[in-house]
């Protein structure tokens, strides 16, 4: 079948028209026939692509807009997830005469980042160790405050230091939608298992964007507890690795699902009262690597400082391009290697929970499909890449009883140390 293109409609239509009537000259341009040819193939253009559309929408992976709202409603799963703002945990140590108030809508400003966030109630300061709750201005996931990054307000009547970042979520794209609707789908639930509290954590609330599922993640009184740990936000974006980079300030990779979200996915799955083993809910938080050292050697006519145009993102995920020096290519590259290891990275072992690595293996290869010379997608710059400390040994599953470190970044992009042989 031949592809529809508005060319080919018009061009039929005026075949049509000629075969009607002898009369018509269809090669004269600019008669009334043309210009009705030209406006009737735009008309039944829209009406092809409308139907194309529907009869995709058949199969889930090849929805789009709608049609993904439509599978999301018929599954029975949350509505599209919406932009939401992100938050901060801060104690306040100015000023120190206690108790005070700070006035609601009272705005904090990081001077090194310039992010700004807000009280949205009056909060009361009784002692130094009391957290108050700051939301951003700026909705999304590009705004993100490092522990310990100082927050005053415009009169410097407050300061505030920050305990913990909450980032806020675009939008939810149809590629998130349809990865929750395709795993509903291949693993319907059956009353109990394993993977069925992947799928409650997924229909508990929107903003559940995947879940770890561990099998006696503790034990109480000889019996094993199921652990569950819902995870926010997707895989880190190209915007999110040229922050701190060559723009911006460093964002770090989080996954973790707020105090809210627990709840509410708590709460979902003990109203379930299923008839099983018992389960808990926890956090999954970032693990951090503090430094990686990492020698090299480049391609000729290349050094550490040589500058190459790249392709990449903007905050709403249009393509850009960028323009980066080898070292900064390089440094991108092993991070976004670094915080797309599998959930829990690599066990190796036979420990029992197993010992679990960033393998130097898996970095090596990540880095080199992108950026070896002569066959890197994303430039051919490289010709081998050494990771001096070896495997990066990480938590394992039972580092702790109240959360998992199952997903991985770094310290920052100064913490990525090369050197070239």
């Amino acid at each position: 079948m031949n592809e529809i293109t508005i060319n080919l409609l018009f061009n039929k239509y005026l075949n049509y028209l000629q075969a009607q009537n002898s009369n018509i000259n269809i090669n004269n341009k600019n008669t009334f026939w043309t210009i009705d040819a030209g406006a009737m193939a735009s008309i039944l253009l829209d009406l092809y692509m409308n139907l194309q559309t529907v009869q995709n929408s058949i199969y889930p992976q090849y929805a789009v807009g709608d049609q993904v709202d439509q599978w999301l409603y018929s599954r029975g799963l949350p509505a599209r997830g919406g932009i939401t703002y992100g938050s901060v945990l801060a104690y306040v140590t100015l000023p120190t005469n206690y108790p005070y108030t700070i006035p609601i809508n009272t705005v904090f400003t990081d001077s090194v980042t310039g992010n700004q966030y807000q009280t949205l109630q009056t909060q009361t300061v009784t002692a130094l160790d009391v957290n108050i709750v700051l939301y951003a201005l700026i909705a999304g996931n590009a705004i993100y405050e490092p522990n310990g990054a100082t927050l005053i307000d415009a009169s410097s009547t407050y300061t505030a230091i920050v305990n913990s970042c909450q980032i806020g979520q675009n939008e939810e794209n149809d590629i998130s939608c349809i990865t929750r609707i395709l795993t509903d789908i291949r693993t319907p639930e059956a009353g109990s298992r394993q993977t069925d509290y992947f799928n409650y954590a997924l229909k508990a609330d929107s903003q559940v964007t995947s879940c770890i599922v561990l099998p006696s993640f503790i034990t109480q009184s000889m019996v094993g507890i199921l652990g569950v740990f819902p995870l926010v936000g997707n895989s880190i974006t190209q915007y999110q690795l040229d922050q701190g980079l060559i723009n911006g300030s460093f964002i770090t990779y989080n996954r973790t699902a707020s105090l809210d979200i627990i709840n509410i996915v708590n709460t979902y799955i003990q109203n379930l009262r299923l008839v099983g083993q018992p389960v808990n809910i926890y956090p999954n938080n970032t693990y951090i690597i503090n430094t990686l050292n990492v020698t090299v050697s480049l391609a000729d006519g290349y050094s550490l400082t040589t500058t190459i145009e790249v392709d990449s993102q903007d905050v709403n995920g249009n393509p850009v391009t960028q323009t980066y020096t080898v070292e900064q290519l390089i440094k991108r590259q092993i991070r976004l290697a670094i915080c797309n290891q599998p959930y829990g990275a690599t066990a190796i072992g036979n420990n029992v929970p197993p010992n679990r690595y960033i393998t130097v293996d898996s970095l090596i290869t990540s880095v080199s499909n992108q950026l070896n010379s002569p066959n890197g997608s994303l430039a051919q710059v490289l010709i081998n890449l050494i990771v001096e400390d070896g495997d990066i040994q990480v938590p394992s599953q039972n580092a702790s009883t109240t959360y998992i470190e199952y997903t991985y970044d770094i310290q920052s992009y100064d913490n990525i140390l090369i050197s070239v042989i």
